[in-house]
């Protein structure tokens, strides 16, 4: 992810976003807590994430046998047929949760496809996902600032109301106020989301509130830099005092330069779940451990 990257990581504040505005539910028992990365089609993680001699067809089964979760960026470059999303479909555990990105058809439109069809063309599709269809999300072109805002709530009621969506701001505008409380609330009227990404870059992107009950996160991870770890461990502490809201649903997507590094931060993120026996997630962290070669993987 380009998006937020910086050279220098010194003296930059971790922050994570403010408490949600409001409750949502009733507080749960328990939160569901969805770990997943950007795809499945990593040919380093044959050895370790993935047996030895896995098939190229077969990664996707072995990744739903770790991760219960995608962010799911193919549907950003084309709408699937139903064929594909049925081989999906069939080539993942029962309890999988598919997150697809909006197409770029669509978020990049100057109507965000309102008017074109592309909405109803994507949404049957992806309903073929049933049960296994996780938060949908959006990612607006930096261009996307606050005067566009008609544009946003004309394309909000056009989206299917029982498909879940989370948005993905990147123009500064949106997170400064009055603007920030001004699509925080039309976000809640709706019932959507917001995209809380995670990179050293762009700490303004964190300043919006969780607006439902959902939380959908990507962590730009750097290389297994200390602060890698320590950003994980405030993440899942911050979750854990979300509950008195009524949270009910974290979608956890871990980003980083190289595939190999993903792994020390998916046994920390299970490792602070265990800590604070509140989040659900059926996976285990039994991978293979590989020998990595610079500091920075070591850290972890």
């Amino acid at each position: 992810m380009e998006f937020g990257k910086v050279a220098q990581l010194e003296n930059i504040y971790w922050n994570v976003p403010p408490d949600p505005i409001s409750v949502f539910l009733e507080n749960p028992d328990s939160i569901a807590f969805h770990i997943g990365t950007t795809g499945w089609g990593e040919k380093d993680w044959v050895g370790n994430l993935y047996p030895k001699g896995t098939k190229t067809a077969d990664y996707l089964s072995k990744y739903s046998e770790v991760f219960d979760t995608i962010e799911l960026n193919t549907t950003h470059y084309q709408i699937p047929d139903k064929e594909k999303i049925g081989r999906w479909y069939q080539k993942s555990k029962s309890d999988f949760k598919f997150c697809p990105k909006l197409p770029r058809a669509i978020s990049h439109h100057r109507n965000l496809g309102v008017g074109t069809g592309l909405i109803h063309l994507f949404s049957e599709s992806i309903r073929s996902l049933n049960e296994k269809l996780g938060p949908c999300f959006m990612q607006l072109p930096p261009y996307f600032n606050s005067d566009y805002l008609s544009v946003l709530e004309n394309f909000l009621e056009v989206w299917p109301k029982e498909i879940p969506l989370h948005l993905e701001f990147r123009h500064e505008d949106w997170f400064l106020s009055p603007m920030n409380e001004r699509i925080s609330s039309l976000l809640m009227q709706k019932n959507k989301g917001i995209v809380m990404t995670d990179v050293a870059g762009r700490r303004d992107v964190l300043n919006l509130p969780a607006t439902n009950e959902i939380i959908f996160i990507r962590f730009v991870g750097n290389l297994g830099h200390k602060s890698d770890r320590e950003r994980i461990q405030k993440w899942i502490f911050t979750l854990s005092t979300w509950v008195k809201y009524g949270i009910r649903e974290v979608y956890f997507f871990l980003h980083q330069p190289e595939a190999k590094a993903i792994l020390p931060m998916y046994q920390c993120i299970k490792e602070c779940q265990i800590a604070y026996k509140i989040f659900e997630n059926k996976r285990k962290a039994d991978f293979k451990k590989e020998e990595t070669s610079g500091n920075q993987l070591k850290i972890f």
